[in-house]
């Protein structure tokens, strides 16, 4: 009796032990996959190219008055972020406000609308586009492991911009590294893929949320985000 108590006694402290183990490899393993997910949005290929002729675009307009008239590390009256507004006339060369835009000011506005139009709308499927200062350090000393912003005075300007923000975007973010003069623009794409292999019949001739009506089938969509990033130096090289 002895000897199968101890046997017993045994068999649970290995069970225990291996259970323990095996949890352990569970969350490590599970940890890295969520990190490999998260990290295959970030500076993809593609969105990378599409994200320096965006920059290319946005040199051509009047950035280093929009810069000047935002954007500022010790002006309060100013923020340490932006997200980008095709609307603003002070990103066009025009006399002033009342006379309006026409030719190719026009026409560099018309595009700027229409490419950052929103996701699955605009011709680049971007979602927002931030510009902000090069040496992200100060933005970085903001976020958190979680993928917060934190609500101190110092980090306002970073959490009112980016309130609404994919928390993948903090993520991204907190990966950026790079010092010295000159901007930067953020920019997360946006775009909506049909699962094929996920398909139901409509109910009364409607899909449901999340699901795209394609034939007479109803078929899942899967939204992705990307997250790019380049730096900027507007035609007036401004420094702070």
């Amino acid at each position: 009796m002895n000897k199968k108590g101890f046997v017993f006694v045994e068999t649970i402290i290995v069970v225990t032990v291996l259970a323990s183990s095996l949890l352990m490899v569970y969350g490590t393993f599970t940890t890295i996959l969520s990190s490999e997910k998260r990290r295959v949005m970030f500076d993809d290929p593609a969105y990378i190219y599409r994200t320096y002729y965006l920059e290319n675009f946005l040199v051509s307009l009047n950035m280093d008055q929009y810069v000047s008239k935002y954007l500022s590390k010790t002006d309060t009256t100013k923020q340490k972020i932006i997200e980008l507004d095709c609307g603003d006339i002070s990103l066009y060369n025009v006399v002033n406000a009342e006379a309006g835009l026409n030719g190719g000011e026009l026409k560099k506005r018309i595009f700027c609308e229409e490419a950052l139009k929103g996701s699955n709308e605009g011709k680049l499927n971007v979602k927002h586009v931030f510009l902000t200062f090069y040496d992200i350090s100060d933005f970085k000393s903001c976020t958190t492991k979680t993928g917060k912003i934190s609500n101190s005075a110092t980090c306002k300007d970073y959490s009112d911009a980016l309130k609404n923000i994919n928390v993948n975007m903090i993520y991204y973010i907190r990966t950026l590294t790079g010092t010295g003069q000159g901007y930067r623009i953020i920019v997360e794409y946006e775009e909506t893929e049909i699962d094929k292999s996920n398909a139901k019949n409509p109910v009364n001739g409607d899909c449901g949320s999340n699901y795209r009506k394609d034939g007479n089938k109803c078929y899942r969509t899967i939204t992705k985000n990307y997250f790019n990033n380049v730096r900027m130096v507007p035609r007036g090289d401004i420094s702070e």
